[in-house]
């Protein structure tokens, strides 16, 4: 339905996606062809020809880690199996809201891939124990394993051991600076992005190197909002972005 699919395509904008659309499988299966880099499929049930569940599968062949939101006025018979969903394919109800359409995208973008087994690990490095806690927490509800660390030589341990996706690095912890854990880490894991939080933001503008595009600097106090946004600036988590403090190390704005 062309005023539906118009409905959909003006909403997923508006929040910051990037969209193709198609009138029938067919045609989305050549998108996904022409376009690997696509995240997730929001299609309908009820399609002409290839219905959508036909089509989630055909697409997942080629892409088994696609992750797939279907959308049906009707019963979930047409793609439940033995009374669950496939694993990384959620169901959004019609008639269904704006809000209601972001916020399941959200949730299934934010959501481990299929086959994942896991989500992606976070190296949480701060001194301070409340705020550390508090951090872990929102990362956990942001899909990511956390593993904690209170100073400089158990951040590299655990870092050596197993690398992480991504290390949330307190500036200031006691007898050595974050910005040295940095330093150590850049030698094993160059690409490694790291996200450094300070109360000092600014001054860390020229301590850092200008070509580092894999560091940012999160200004404390941050919340899960714009601890998200800083996530999703490394790419970590895929959608639009709220409003943040985050910055790129050369300075540039976001």
């Amino acid at each position: 339905d062309g005023d539906v699919r118009l409905f959909g395509v003006e909403t997923l904008r508006d929040l910051g996606f990037a969209v193709l659309d198609a009138p029938d499988g067919p045609s989305a299966l050549k998108l996904l062809e022409q376009h690997p880099e696509i995240d997730l499929l929001f299609t309908d049930v009820g399609l002409p020809g290839l219905n959508g569940r036909q089509l989630a599968e055909q697409a997942r062949q080629r892409h088994p880690r696609l992750k797939v939101l279907f959308a049906t006025g009707y019963v979930r018979d047409a793609i439940v199996h033995e009374g669950r969903l496939d694993e990384g394919v959620e169901l959004l109800t019609k008639p269904f809201t704006r809000a209601q359409l972001a916020g399941r995208v959200r949730d299934v973008l934010d959501a481990p891939a299929p086959g994942q087994g896991r989500g992606p690990v976070a190296l949480l490095v701060e001194d301070e124990p409340m705020l550390r806690e508090l951090t872990a927490s929102m990362l956990r509800e942001l899909g990511f394993e956390t593993r904690e660390a209170g100073s400089v030589a158990e951040a590299l341990e655990s870092a050596n051991t197993d690398a992480p996706d991504v290390a949330l690095i307190d500036v200031s912890l006691g007898e050595r600076s974050g910005l040295e854990l940095v330093d150590e880490l850049r030698g094993a894991h160059p690409r490694l992005p790291i996200i450094l939080t300070t109360g000092y933001g600014d001054t860390l503008r020229g301590t850092l190197p200008a070509d580092d595009d894999h560091t940012t600097v999160l200004a404390k106090p941050y919340g899960a909002h714009r601890l998200r946004d800083a996530l999703a600036q490394h790419g970590l988590l895929r959608g639009p972005a709220h409003r943040s403090d985050a910055y790129r190390t050369d300075g540039a704005g976001r």
